[in-house]
């Protein structure tokens, strides 16, 4: 009924933990039969193909998939090719998934109507020794109107416009009815190598046909320092705008398209803006201002000065709504329009102190 998709790459520190929680659960007889797992190792250079093998022999049902790297993407699309379940659910490496996680999602899948196209849970969130809770709404809910789907799929981009608690671009807090990827053609874009689980979600949102949120806990999400998310990444920059092209695409797509009138690319586009300019906050954090970054601070400020030149960035700064953004990004929005570069350099700064406190 479930195949959940692993995506693999150089784990070998955390990968044992994420098998472990799949395997306990298995080891129940309602659930040996009805789950498959599908381990795809995207050209590990450690040990972790090794490991995955070692799990293949003790897991019924466990596949193992050996490519070249090309990225979270493309391991995600590949588990995707030779998934059988009803149902499909990714778990990352380094995380691992919540006591019952599988007979909570098995559950909810059995019961589910045939215009379901997806399931969004909570989580727990892991930030050094705290636990604290990955939490979208207060109440259980269900969205079926296209009204409601286009405010998940602007909450995709920028999650306050959604009125979520947490983002909603993650795919291990979801349970996707595999028949509605296949036939939407549905895929991870394999030429980006940030954010594509978010546009994946982006695309998805705009397809579906019904979603149910249950509040079930059904994953450990471990913000691990040093990941793609938040250690130094020199090309971030490049990585963001291959994005923004993306999405750019798809929203000039929609003008006149069935069901999105202007109001409707409207609202994506302010929440495009809003996205961007969040990105380009954490741009400087993890590449321009980083401290791994041995450029001078002069040549740290221009380029700085120059992203904001760019096409995606130059748009965002006119869209975005001053009322509207969140208040710790309102000094970013208002040094931007400025082009107070020193600024923003100092608001990176007070971050950085804040993050050590």
């Amino acid at each position: 009924m479930i195949s959940i998709i692993i995506p693999v790459y150089n784990a070998e520190k955390y990968l044992e933990r994420c098998l472990d929680s799949i395997l306990r659960q298995l080891e129940s007889k309602a659930l040996i039969d009805k789950v498959e797992l599908i381990a795809v190792d995207d050209g590990s250079l450690d040990n972790s193909l090794n490991i995955l093998r070692e799990y293949e022999k003790k897991i019924n049902n466990m596949q193992v998939i050996q490519q070249p790297n090309g990225g979270s993407a493309s391991a995600r699309n590949a588990g995707l090719e030779i998934a059988k379940g009803e149902w499909v659910y990714f778990t990352d490496p380094d995380d691992y998934i919540a006591e019952n996680a599988l007979e909570t999602m098995m559950n909810v899948a059995q019961s589910a109507e045939a215009y379901i196209s997806l399931f969004i849970f909570d989580a727990y969130e892991h930030k050094g020794e705290k636990v604290g809770v990955w939490e979208h709404y207060k109440e259980e809910a269900f969205w079926a109107e296209a009204s409601d789907m286009k405010r998940l799929q602007n909450g995709v981009l920028y999650s306050p416009c959604a009125e979520t608690k947490t983002p909603l671009s993650a795919p291990w807090d979801k349970l996707y009815r595999r028949s509605f990827l296949t036939e939407n053609g549905l895929q991870f874009n394999e030429e980006l190598k940030v954010l594509d689980d978010m546009f994946f979600n982006f695309e998805v949102m705009g397809q579906a046909s019904g979603i149910r949120y249950v509040k079930e806990r059904i994953y450990h999400y471990i913000r691990n320092e040093g990941t793609i998310t938040s250690g130094y990444t020199p090309d971030r920059l490049l990585r963001d705008e291959r994005v923004w092209q993306a999405i750019y695409n798809y929203i000039s797509g929609l003008s006149g398209k069935t069901g999105y009138d202007e109001t409707d690319v409207y609202a994506l586009k302010q929440a495009f803006a809003h996205r961007v300019i969040k990105s380009y906050a954490i741009s400087l954090r993890l590449c321009i201002f980083n401290k791994n970054n041995k450029s001078k601070l002069g040549k740290k400020m221009a380029l700085a000065k120059e992203t904001l030149k760019k096409l995606y960035y130059n748009d965002a700064l006119k869209q975005a709504n001053f009322f509207k953004i969140e208040w710790k990004l309102k000094p970013v929005l208002v040094f931007c329009r400025l082009k107070f570069i020193y600024g923003i350099y100092l608001l990176c700064k007070c971050e950085e102190a804040l993050r050590r406190v």
